[in-house]
């Protein structure tokens, strides 16, 4: 892996073949406008860091707030054009560099780039010929793409405006080679950042530390900022899911450690989660509910084949874990566990350049797909609760689980937290 992953880029291909595969299925005459989106304010005179809308970056391959992607295709032609911010030296010196129309040509493959102060005048024009069909997307967030939206329904009627979101989310459900590499390499890199973090296992730490240790990783090797915001969620915090606020104290021994953690590279996500015991060993309790958990990641795994769907998936991890939880006296005489007792969270998303990537939950999976599977199960009684989670391939015969070297099986986590040197 290249010490600065940034260096790894999707190629060229992949996104003007998208483009291709969408007009395949749109009317011939037709235009596509697609909207990256907006900055954020973080605060007076400060941005959240930007990341474009997925379905338009799947498309164009550039990621510079409000950029605009215009794609105007009839039987004979198609010819596809970015509108983008100027140069401008002023705004650069205070927010940083821009690309230049040949820096945007030669990452999207399109074929001219405009300056935004243009847009709307070729907005006007698509939407006054009514010769061509308009597709768009309506945006993740309310901005740019849900005014246009509207614009064009207020122009052209509520049903002559094609949403492309769902076609897209059939595209993105199956997974590319080039976005499969870079996929492991995210997963590679994930690895690397919770080793660094299980070194301060060995000795008393805090939340905090894991956390800025696996972060610290990731942004040393270019990832600078993670697919999601890193969990580390110590003893009952792992009752909050999505636990955000890491505490400076020490970590108590005899208590289980939730750690949640994703790298992007080349704008694809990971999502690996594992847990581990404070002690350094488990107790009789913990290792019978972490071996629960794992048993029911395996059982999923090898259910998971071209033909099943995500609701197929959840359904085998309620009675794996309802018999779990029955077997270790939890369930009180109950057959199967109601939903908020103890499994708070259905076991699997697909993953991609989303971490719960865009999907239609009723199709059935097929090869390519790329999926996170992540039972867990909560135990209030016993003040503990985890999920186990590992990134799977859906291959013709079943799955690759690409994280399977992050190791989690009880034994092995044991000699590694123990182990004085290094891994």
């Amino acid at each position: 892996m290249n010490a600065d992953i940034r260096e790894y880029r999707l190629p060229v291909s992949f996104f003007s073949n998208n483009r291709k595969r969408l007009l395949e299925k749109l009317p011939k005459r037709c235009c596509v406008v697609v909207f990256a989106g907006e900055t954020v304010s973080m605060s007076d005179g400060a941005e959240y860091h930007f990341r474009p809308d997925r379905n338009f970056y799947y498309l164009a391959g550039v990621e510079q707030p409000d950029s605009v992607l215009v794609i105007r295709s009839d039987e004979s032609r198609t010819d596809t054009s970015l509108f983008v911010h100027s140069n401008d030296p002023l705004r650069e010196r205070w927010s940083g560099k821009r690309l230049t129309p040949a820096e945007v040509l030669e990452r999207s493959g399109a074929d001219e780039v405009f300056y935004l102060e243009n847009l709307d005048d070729a907005l006007t024009a698509i939407l006054d010929d009514r010769t061509y069909d308009i597709a768009t997307d309506k945006g993740f967030r309310t901005g740019p793409a849900s005014r246009f939206l509207e614009r064009a329904r207020q122009s052209r009627g509520e049903e002559s405006v094609r949403l492309i979101a769902p076609i897209l989310a059939r595209m993105r459900m199956k997974k590319q080679p080039c976005e499969i590499d870079m996929i492991k390499k995210a997963i590679e890199l994930t690895d690397l950042s919770i080793r660094d973090a299980l070194v301060l296992l060995r000795s008393e730490t805090s939340e905090l530390r894991l956390f800025s240790a696996m972060n610290s990783a990731m942004s040393r090797s270019g990832c600078l900022e993670p697919a999601f915001p890193t969990i580390v969620a110590a003893g009952e915090n792992a009752f909050y899911l999505h636990h955000s606020e890491p505490d400076g104290a020490a970590i108590p021994k005899g208590v289980m450690i939730q750690i949640d953690v994703g790298a992007t590279v080349g704008g694809l996500c990971a999502d690996v989660s594992r847990a581990y015991p404070s002690s350094g060993v488990f107790s009789a309790r913990q290792a019978a509910l972490y071996d629960a958990v794992l048993n029911c990641l395996d059982h999923i795994t090898r259910m998971i084949r071209p033909g099943v769907t995500i609701a197929d998936i959840n359904k085998i991890f309620r009675e794996t874990a309802s018999k779990a939880l029955g077997e270790l006296g939890i369930l009180s005489g109950r057959e199967y566990a109601e939903p908020g007792d103890y499994l708070w969270h259905n076991a699997a998303h697909h993953l991609g350049m989303d971490v719960h990537d865009a999907c239609i939950k009723d199709l059935p999976i097929e090869a390519n797909a790329v999926l996170a599977i992540e039972p867990g199960i909560y135990v209030r009684e016993w003040g503990m609760g985890f999920r186990i989670e590992d990134d799977v391939l859906v291959t013709e015969e079943g799955c690759e689980v690409l994280s399977s070297f992050i190791f989690r099986d009880r034994l092995e986590v044991e000699e590694l937290l123990g182990m004085s040197g290094g891994m």
